[in-house]
């Protein structure tokens, strides 16, 4: 036969752990949108730099210009985001993974695709960038115009969704190992 307290502290322990349980969940969900949210931005801002930087470099259908390169190649590090830049057509021209040459160059993004960045202004997306990369990324693509506010080509900048979810794993980690103690410190208060 249970006792009251048996009873109490199973109820209380019970609460506890779904209390515990919704605000790590909420928490978690908070802070990935949180985390999606600054990255994304961080993305957009350096896609329209990178945009405005071959637009001003562009001339006469080339942007292989030595100092572009340079200043990609600076770009691409100080932002810790890969940067990919297509031609009108959606041909891979540069790659800020490679400046002298790379696997993404001469792959060709989906017209689609293409069309809709040129079309919109902008995209945002989650995946492996038309195969470009193996793992799963954060893309923020922008179309490159000419003076003329002519499409040109597409600027493609993306960086790892594994940043985001180390970070979150962290966070859980440290919550479990808080809400174990608390769940603890509370059952022996209780007794």
């Amino acid at each position: 036969m249970k006792t009251s307290f048996g009873r109490i502290f199973t109820t209380a322990a019970v609460l506890l752990l779904i209390s515990i349980l919704t605000v790590g969940m909420t928490l978690r969900a908070l802070v990935k949108d949180y985390l999606t949210d600054t990255t994304v931005q961080t993305l957009h801002n350096d896609a329209r730099i990178i945009a405005e930087l071959a637009s001003a470099y562009y001339s006469g259908g080339s942007m292989s210009d030595m100092q572009f390169l340079t200043n990609l190649d600076i770009a691409s590090r100080v932002s810790d985001a890969d940067a990919v830049i297509c031609d009108g057509g959606g041909k891979v021209v540069l790659c800020s993974d490679s400046l002298h040459g790379c696997r993404h160059q001469g792959l060709v993004v989906d017209s689609a695709y293409l069309s809709r960045v040129a079309s919109v202004g902008s995209a945002t997306d989650t995946g492996t960038v038309g195969g470009l990369y193996a793992e799963v990324r954060y893309v923020v693509s922008v179309p490159i115009l000419a003076r003329n506010g002519s499409f040109i080509g597409m600027v493609m900048v993306s960086t790892p969704v594994t940043s985001t979810t180390r970070i979150l794993s962290r966070i859980s980690d440290i919550y479990v190992m808080v809400s174990v103690l608390v769940v603890l410190v509370c059952g022996i208060l209780m007794i």
